[in-house]
C-alpha cells in the first residue's frame, strides 16, 4: 500500500538525517575523506550511532525497491577528479550513506531529495487513484525478442513506438513498462502490487524485509510481484 511505503520512507529519511555528520556522507577513501571521515569515525564510537547505522542498512534495500518502482534512479555516478583520471564508476545510491566507497563526499540532500520525490508520487497515487508503482525503463538488446516474452509468457499487451523502432511499451492492468533498445543493457526492476502471476516460472526472494515472486526477462530485468504468498 502507498500509505505504508510513505510511512516507511519518512522514517528512513529521518534516520538518514540523524546519521549524517554535518549533513554529509564522507568518502571512506583516506586520501579524499578529510575531516568528514574523521568526524564519522568518531561518531561511530557511540553504540547508539552504530545502531542507527544498522537500521539504515536494514532499510536501504526496501527503500531502493520503492524508488526504482517509481522510476527514480538510485544510482550514484562517480566521475573521477581530473587530476587522477580513470573510469566512470556507478554505486547503489543508498549504500553511500554508510559505506561510501566513492571518491566524493556526498551531500545528504542527494538522498533525501529522492526520498521526498518518491513520497510525493506515492501521495499523488493515493489522491488520484492512479498507480505509480511500476513505471521503469527496461533496457534490452532485442526489442522483438523482448516483446515476444512479455506478450506470450507474461500476457502483457505490447505496443511499438510510432516515432522510434528502438522503443516500445508493455502494459498489464494499468502498470506500464517502457522498453528501450541498448547495446549494453543495464538490468532494472519493477514492482507489481496485487497482481496475480499465474503459472509463470518464478523465484521467491526477500529484499528489504519484503517477500516477492521474481520473474526475469531475457535481459535480466526483474519483475517483482508483491502478492499474498
Amino acid at each position: 500500500m502507498a500509505e505504508d511505503d510513505i510511512v516507511f520512507l519518512e522514517t528512513f529519511r529521518d534516520k538518514i538525517t540523524a546519521y549524517l555528520v554535518a549533513g554529509i556522507a564522507p568518502t571512506q577513501d583516506p586520501l579524499w575523506g578529510g575531516s568528514g571521515l574523521m568526524n564519522m569515525e568518531q561518531a561511530l564510537k557511540d553504540p547508539v550511532f552504530r545502531e542507527l547505522q544498522r537500521n539504515i542498512n536494514r532499510m536501504k534495500g526496501r527503500a531502493t525497491l520503492i524508488l526504482e518502482g517509481l522510476s527514480i534512479n538510485c544510482t550514484f555516478t562517480q566521475y573521477p577528479p581530473p587530476a587522477v583520471g580513470g573510469p566512470v564508476t556507478k554505486f547503489p545510491l543508498f549504500n553511500l550513506i554508510t559505506d561510501n566507497q566513492s571518491l566524493h563526499t556526498v551531500n545528504g540532500s542527494v538522498f533525501t531529495n529522492k526520498i521526498d520525490e518518491a513520497i510525493g508520487l506515492l501521495e499523488t497515487s493515493d489522491e488520484d487513484g492512479l498507480s505509480h508503482d511500476a513505471l521503469p525503463i527496461f533496457e534490452v538488446r532485442d526489442i522483438t525478442k523482448t516483446l515476444n516474452f512479455y506478450q506470450k509468457t507474461m500476457a502483457f499487451t505490447a505496443e511499438k513506438s510510432m516515432d522510434s523502432p528502438d522503443t516500445a511499451t508493455v502494459t498489464c492492468r494499468g502498470a506500464r513498462i517502457m522498453i528501450c533498445a541498448s547495446v549494453k543493457p543495464t538490468p532494472s526492476r519493477a514492482i507489481f502490487r496485487n497482481m496475480p502471476i499465474g503459472d509463470v516460472p518464478s523465484q521467491r526472494i526477500t529484499l528489504g524485509g519484503q517477500t516477492y515472486l521474481a520473474v526475469a526477462d531475457p535481459d535480466g530485468n526483474q519483475l517483482l510481484f508483491k502478492t499474498a504468498i
